[in-house]
């Protein structure tokens, strides 16, 4: 269902009520300035108690400031963090429910799959999103084998199969042109 009222969304950019607010809250760091920028990333949320899917870390070493976004269903953060001086900002946005759908569509994604899934609800939700696939699959092919087996059904079968190539085709070949 998520999939389903989320490409509304998604497609159209569609947001019926805007529910962004936006807070920023400082903190002080210590975290080493030296070291991988995704591990350093990693030890600023662990030092402001903070989790979610990251999906990219921004490290510049001449100024020694790094910063990445911490992404949930509904909720976008933001984190800045100076390494010299030892601070950190984290910008909070609250997306709502329609975000939050639209999160969860594209998540985990086909880019950036090396760091996809690090938050370990966004593994879960790609294992429901496998599952729900193949069952789907499963019931399509044993729906077809059931309709092949029953003689009374093969005409309404056909026309309804027929139906759907069609469909499936017309969409197909209009998305190319």
């Amino acid at each position: 269902m998520i999939y389903a009222v989320s490409v509304f969304f998604l497609n159209h950019n569609w947001k019926p009520w805007s529910e962004a607010e936006t807070e920023t809250i400082s903190y002080n760091i210590s975290v080493p300035d030296e070291g991988n920028s995704r591990e350093l990333a990693r030890l600023i949320m662990q030092q402001i108690n903070l989790t979610g899917e990251m999906s990219w870390v921004n490290y510049n070493q001449n100024s020694n400031l790094i910063s990445f976004p911490l992404d949930k269903p509904g909720l976008n953060k933001v984190i800045r963090a100076n390494l010299s001086e030892g601070t950190a900002e984290v910008e909070r946005q609250h997306t709502g429910v329609w975000d939050a759908m639209v999160f969860l569509h594209e998540m985990p994604g086909s880019h950036l799959v090396s760091i996809r899934g690090n938050w370990i609800y966004v593994r879960i939700w790609g294992w429901l999103a496998d599952i729900t696939v193949y069952f789907i699959l499963f019931v399509t092919a044993s729906g077809v084998y059931m309709w092949s087996v029953m003689k009374a059904e093969k005409k309404t079968g056909l026309i309804f199969l027929g139906l759907g190539f069609f469909s499936f085709f017309s969409i197909i070949l209009t998305m190319l042109r």
